[in-house]
């Protein structure tokens, strides 16, 4: 039918009548609909998956929301604590409630680095972004917090969660001073999984507004089809 319409319109023969016009339009609407509702099937069915996959993960972290000062709480791996590695340079990361990406390179030592920058390098490849720094020091330590946040968190923890199992290496830079160490593995293994679970939440995040914008429209074209 519809390509019997398409058909005569293009030839010019004669206009097709408000009857015929009627049908064509019913007929477009039921395949736009058709479409929106196997949309609907396939990010519900991608919904389940990675959903079963977050949890699946989450069991590896540990959350905290501070509500009295904090917008979001946020998910840290448990090897990567603050407080089961006071004392100790290491990288961390954290992902919030709003699919925000942080990662955090902790600094101790016998003097200060200021540092403004952190690099990472695996053989002959680096990478390497500028960071926030909030130093303290007590009577015989120094501390420095480095933190790297949104689109320059992804790119290094995209770089860090590479499938290579040679030992990465980080080197935090200031202006005078710099310091370097080796990233251990359980500390990778950590930060890869804490990059696969902001992954996966990002995903669901835009799986389910692919679902709602697909219901929406296939609930639009059910009235019109009603009529």
């Amino acid at each position: 039918m519809l390509t019997i319409l398409l058909v005569s319109a293009c030839s010019g023969t004669r206009k097709p009548s408000v009857q015929e016009q009627r049908a064509l339009k019913q007929e477009q609407d039921s395949l736009a609909l058709l479409q929106h509702e196997h949309s609907i099937v396939y990010h519900d069915s991608l919904l389940s998956i990675l959903e079963l996959q977050r949890d699946s993960l989450l069991s590896l972290f540990d959350y905290t929301h501070h509500k009295d000062y904090e917008d979001a709480g946020h998910y840290v791996h448990k090897r990567l604590t603050v407080s089961r590695n006071l004392e100790r340079c290491y990288i961390s990361a954290e992902v919030s409630d709003k699919r925000e990406l942080s990662l955090i390179a902790h600094y101790v030592g016998s003097y200060p680095i200021h540092a403004h920058s952190i690099r990472v390098s695996v053989d002959s490849m680096e990478t390497s972004e500028r960071v926030h720094n909030h130093a303290y020091q007590t009577a015989e330590q120094y501390y420095e917090r480095l933190t790297a946040e949104g689109e320059s968190a992804v790119r290094l923890m995209h770089f860090l969660a590479m499938d290579n199992s040679r030992r990465f290496r980080i080197e935090l830079t200031g202006d005078k001073s710099r310091y370097r160490f080796a990233l251990t593995e359980d500390d990778r293994q950590a930060l890869t999984e804490t990059y696969r679970l902001y992954v996966i939440l990002c995903d669901i995040d835009e799986s389910m507004q692919h679902f709602t914008q697909h219901s929406t429209q296939a609930q639009k074209y059910r009235k019109r089809l009603k009529k």
